[in-house]
C-alpha cells in the first residue's frame, strides 16, 4: 500500500487550473517512476483523494521496488518536472508506505494499512521533516514494513532511511523515513 499526498494543495495561491496540474503531474510522474522501478502500474487499484491518492500494489510486489528504486527515482523525475516551475506550481509528494491486507467492497478499498497510510502522511514530524529538508519527495515506511522487508531480500542499505516516531490522531507510531540526500552547495 502506497499513499502520495500533494504538499500544501490547498494553498490559496493555488487554483483550479494549478490544482489539475498538479494532479495531472502527480499521477503522470508516479507512473513514471513506478515503471522505472519495476513495480507493476498497471495492476495497481488507485483510489484518488483529490490531493494525493492511495495505490494498492497487488499481492507478491516487492518491497525493495517501493523502498530501494521508487523514491530515488521520484526525485528525480520531480526535479526535472520542477525545474523553472514557480513555488505555486512546485510538486512536492509526500508518501506513505505499509504492508496489510486490504479490503474490497461496493464503495471501493479499506483496512488498516488504509489508516496507517493516512495517518503516516499527516503525521507532523514527516511534514516539518520534508519543509526542512526542502524535499520535492519524502517517503515514510511503517516499522513493520520496514522490518519485514530485512536482509537479505532487500537490497538497500538500511542508512538509506532514518527512525521517526509520531502521534497523530489516535495513531502512535514509529516509522522510517526517506528523503533525499541534500545537495552540495556550489561554492
Amino acid at each position: 500500500m502506497l499513499g502520495a499526498d500533494i504538499t500544501s494543495f490547498a494553498d490559496v495561491r493555488r487554483d483550479d487550473g494549478v490544482h489539475s496540474y498538479l494532479r495531472r503531474t502527480m499521477y503522470g510522474t508516479l507512473e513514471r517512476a513506478a515503471g522505472a522501478s519495476r513495480l507493476p502500474w498497471p495492476r495497481c487499484r488507485r483510489d484518488d483523494r483529490g490531493d494525493g491518492a492511495m495505490i494498492v500494489l497487488p499481492p507478491g510486489t516487492r518491497a525493495a521496488g517501493v523502498l530501494d528504486a521508487l523514491p530515488p527515482r521520484l526525485h528525480a523525475l520531480l526535479r526535472h518536472a520542477n525545474h523553472g516551475t514557480s513555488d505555486v506550481q512546485r510538486l512536492r509528494l509526500r508518501l506513505a508506505a505499509d504492508v496489510g491486507a486490504v479490503n474490497l467492497d461496493e464503495y471501493g478499498t479499506f483496512g488498516r494499512p488504509f489508516i496507517q497510510v493516512a495517518r503516516m502522511l499527516d503525521a507532523p514530524p514527516f511534514k516539518a521533516a520534508m519543509a526542512a529538508a526542502d524535499a520535492d519527495v519524502g517517503l515514510l515506511v511503517s516499522d513493520h514494513l520496514f522490518r519485514s522487508a530485512a536482509p537479505p531480500a532487500w537490497p538497500i542499505s538500511r542508512d538509506a532511511y532514518r527512525p521517526l516516531r509520531f502521534t497523530c490522531k489516535e495513531t502512535r507510531a514509529d516509522a522510517h523515513l526517506w528523503l533525499p540526500r541534500a545537495r552540495p552547495v556550489a561554492r
